[in-house]
Parts: structure tokens; sequence; C-alpha cells
């Protein structure tokens, strides 16, 4: 009796347990897929496309592990399948054939992209042309889930706001809502209900209108079955009309890893950055760096376009919070806009395995937040870093410090919980992943 006892406290233990201890960027069975990055053509004589045409194509995964895996690649719908062994704590560099990315709207494909292993490995994910290049963390199944919201941009000069789904099982229904029907694309109604197989990818654009902004930020995907769920832009500027637009994406977290708490820093080599948050609740309620409350219901939006400084943004209810690097032309001359999925404070690891790619003149980053009582800690490859440097977020005991990485895998370890964003800048282009 007493042993029954043991083992249901132990069990009430492991469930009250923060998300953190269920969130993982490391894993054995990744499903992802390539939205459109910028356009696939000229200019067409409509006017409907603007820009200068669409420059070579590369998509590219970076894969690493602390322990020596055995990886392998497919994609069913483009009959496509490699392999490959990873060394321990070394990147591995695998480039894609460039008919995996999705270029259909509104349609299903089959576009995923099915990563599996023996061991616990860290997948990101690029895609990059000429000055247009970003990428994302991609996300293992374990933390993949249901129901996402959609965070994107609006649409410019004929350039559009986007998201891509990929099933993970046969049999899932998926339902996409959007509150506000402008924001929709054509052909699909309010709620839009569609199927999909494993392996089947769905990509959806907002509706080009030269008269009006759409942008698909908002928009609520549910679905029967874990699904995977990418939001981003074609080419974006960040703020509008500041020069100069490139591609933008992360992968969502799904609503059960959202959260309430997050601190963002400013960015290496930029004087400003903008943030973007949805609600995904009714009646919520923010406070940023202790100023007065905002009220974001469901779907709704808040921008800032001028920040410059260290932010805690506190939230009653779970929240979808991106960070985005501006323009060329805010008078940085530096980089470009980039789209950074801000990690919530409940799902902080304690040792994160990163990747950097190695890309001609760029410089890469990791910015840290961490409490102040884990800074004696903090390494990187198993070196001390050097904090004092680091200074404080509004009214916590929270600390942050940007420190720059060499190409490769990289291990960065403390002694609690803490958070990274990592991302680089080259001439007119930019990265960043969560």
């Amino acid at each position: 009796m007493k042993l029954k006892s043991i083992l249901l406290i132990g069990l009430l233990i492991l469930s009250a347990l923060p998300a953190f201890s269920q969130f993982s960027q490391s894993g054995t069975d990744f499903w992802l897929c390539f939205m459109q990055n910028y356009k696939e053509s000229k200019p067409s004589t409509s006017g409907t496309i603007t820009g200068p045409p669409s420059s070579a194509l590369t998509l590219t995964l970076y894969i690493s592990s602390e322990s020596k895996a055995k990886v392998e690649i497919t994609c069913k719908g483009e009959n496509y399948s490699t392999s490959l062994e990873l060394e321990p704590n070394k990147m591995s560099t695998v480039m894609l054939p460039t008919e995996l990315q999705i270029t259909s709207n509104n349609v299903k494909s089959v576009q995923g992209i099915h990563i599996t292993s023996d061991a616990k490995i860290v997948v990101n994910a690029l895609s990059s042309r000429l000055q247009t290049t970003d990428g994302f963390t991609v996300l293992p199944v374990q933390s993949i889930g249901n129901e996402y919201t959609v965070i994107s941009r609006p649409d410019n000069e004929g350039l559009l706001s986007e998201f891509a789904i990929v099933a993970t099982e046969d049999g899932t229904e998926i339902k996409i809502k959007s509150d506000d029907i402008r924001k929709a694309s054509r052909g699909i109604n309010e709620v839009n209900e569609i199927k999909l197989n494993k392996g089947e990818t769905f990509q959806l654009n907002s509706d080009y209108n030269k008269n009006t902004l759409n942008d698909l930020s908002g928009t609520i995907i549910t679905s029967n079955k874990k699904i995977s769920v990418f939001s981003g832009h074609q080419c974006s500027y960040v703020p509008e009309k500041i020069m100069a637009c490139n591609f933008l994406v992360e992968q969502l977290l799904p609503k059960n890893f959202a959260g309430t708490t997050f601190f963002i820093s400013p960015l290496s080599m930029r004087s400003k950055y903008s943030i973007k948050i949805v609600g995904q609740d009714e009646n919520n309620i923010l406070v940023i760096n202790g100023n007065e409350g905002i009220l974001l219901n469901r779907g709704e939006s808040y921008e800032n376009d001028a920040l410059n400084e260290n932010v805690t943004i506190k939230s009653g209810k779970p929240v979808i919070v991106t960070q985005f690097s501006q323009g060329n032309r805010n008078g940085d001359s530096v980089g470009d806009p980039m789209m950074l999925l801000v990690r919530p404070e409940s799902i902080y690891q304690m040792s994160y395995l990163v990747n950097v790619p190695e890309l001609p003149s760029f410089e890469s980053f990791v910015n840290i937040s961490i409490p102040k009582d884990g800074l004696a800690a903090l390494t990187i490859d198993g070196v001390k870093v050097d904090t004092q440097k680091f200074n404080e977020f509004y009214d916590t005991t929270m600390m942050t410090g940007t420190i720059k990485l060499t190409p490769g895998a990289h291990i960065i370890k403390s002694s609690v919980p803490f958070g990274i964003s990592t991302y680089g800048f080259g001439s007119f282009d930019a990265y960043g992943w969560m």
C-alpha cells in the first residue's frame, strides 16, 4: 500500500513539472517543409508581382548531435532520400533539392520532409536566395501540437504573408479560421477545412490587393493530430516601406507551449528592432516594461517598431511573440529583416546544442537571457563566458548578453534554465532562429 502511495505521489509530481521539462529542441523524429522564398519568376505584365527577378535558391539543413548518430532524410513526394552519420558535437550540412520548396497556394502537395535518427539530434533549416535569407529551428514531433496561431507581416508589392502545414499522420483533419476575412487567401472561407495524410503539405498565401495590406497573422489552425506549422513572409519590409525586404520564416510553437513571460534584448550591430505579439485568448492584458496594460484579444496583434532596449513582457494569458531585425535602410546600413520566435521563459532549458551556419560575409551571434544566479556557471563549449558586460532586464533578476559565435556546433550550458536566440547579419541579408 505504501509503495502504491509513493508511486502515485511521484506521478503527481511529474505531471506538475513546468513546461521546460517537456519541451525539447532535440529529438529523433522531425517533420518540416520549406515555404516559398521570394518568387519564382520575373514580374508579370499585369504588374501584380514587382521587384527584381528571383535569384538561385538554396535549401540547407544543419544537423548536429552530442553523440554519434545515423540520420535518414526523405521526401516521398519528390522521391528524395539521403542518409548521413554524425560525429559528436560536429555540425553536418545537407544541401536539399530546390524542388522541395512549396510554390503552390491553397492546395495540397506532398513536400513534407521527414528526418529520423537513432540518437537525439538538433536540426536547423535555411532557405536562401541572394540577399533574401532566413531559417528556423526544426522542432521534433514531441514538441509540436494541435493548435497554432499564425504570426506574419502584411503583404507588400505583391510579396505575400504565408504559412504552411505538414501532417505527421494519416487522416489529419485541419481547420483554418481567420477572424478577419480580408486576411484570407483566394478561395478560402472564414473557416476552411482540409484533410492531409502523412507527409502532405498545405501552403496558404494572403490575397494580394494593392489597395489593402493583407496579413495572415491571427489565423487559428487546429487539428485532430499533431502537425508542424511554419509561418512568415515571401519577402517583407520591416518596418513597412523601409528597404530592403527579406524572406521571413519560423516554425511555430503550439499553443500548449506558448508562454506568458518573455525577455527580449537588442540585436548586435543593429540600432533598433521590432516586435509583434499575437493573442491566443480573449481579454488578455499585456504589460511591457511595467507600462500601462494593453488589451489583446484572440487573433489581435500588438506591434512596436522603435525598440532599442531590453524588454520584459508579462502577459495574463499565453501569447506568441516575435522579434524582427529591421531593413538595411533604417540607418544601420547592415543586415536586413529576419524573424525570431521569442522563446517563453516556461520552455527555457539548462543546455543547448546550437548550429551556426557558414555563410559568406555573415557575422553570427547568440543573445542569452539568464537568471543572475546562473551567470557564474554559464559556459560555451566548456569555456566560462565573460559576463561582465551582461545587463539587467526591467524589474527582474534576469540578465542578458550577446556572444559572437563561429560557424559550427556549440554547446551552451548553465546551472539554471535560460533562453537563447541565434542570428546573423550579412550584406542586405540576415537569418535567425529560436
